[in-house]
């Protein structure tokens, strides 16, 4: 009996292609916006993935890190062909927030199931564990009486303003 599995194998193996390659892929993880408990520099409050690379939200700011992989996944398709570079093209795109107060009290909402641990070189004060995602983020008095609200909703990023009663929504300036 086991005779006829191994040959059963070898007909199976031996009719699939080889050199089949991965087209598209998709995380099960869901990142949300990843708190900065130290593994990242001091200005940066939560780092967001999206299709096109990163958002890193900083105090008065967005950082989008822009990724173009296009290349490399050509090469990862194709990689016997010689022609294409592994070439990875990049910008960083910095949305200010003018006028804006440094937070100090962020209401973090809906934790991802996940965390992430975090140990980068030999700076032991580098090193964290436990750092979860959310999918909402309120930064509380991002401007005097209006908060500024991170939404994550199905890997889509979104922001709001949340004024308050009377207070004037012109302050707000990018």
């Amino acid at each position: 009996m086991s005779f006829r599995i191994v040959i059963f194998f070898l007909l199976l193996f031996a009719f699939n292609s080889v050199d089949a390659q991965e087209i598209a892929h998709e995380h099960s993880i869901h990142h949300a916006f990843i708190e900065n408990k130290g593994q990242w520099e001091s200005p940066i409050l939560f780092k967001a993935k999206f299709s096109g690379g990163n958002l890193w939200v900083q105090q008065n700011k967005f950082v989008f890190h822009l990724q173009d992989f296009s290349k490399l996944h050509e090469l990862h398709n194709n990689p016997r062909d010689s022609k294409v570079e592994a070439i990875v093209k990049q910008a960083a795109v910095h949305l200010n927030f003018n006028g804006s107060n440094e937070v100090t009290q962020i209401e973090k909402i809906n934790p991802t199931k996940s965390y992430y641990n975090y140990f980068l070189g030999n700076d032991k004060s580098r090193w964290t564990s436990n750092v979860y995602g959310y999918s909402e983020a309120i930064m509380k008095e991002f401007y005097t009486g209006i908060d500024l609200k991170l939404i994550e909703d199905r890997e889509q990023l979104k922001y709001e303003f949340h004024v308050q009663p009377n207070m004037d929504p012109t302050v707000i300036n990018f």
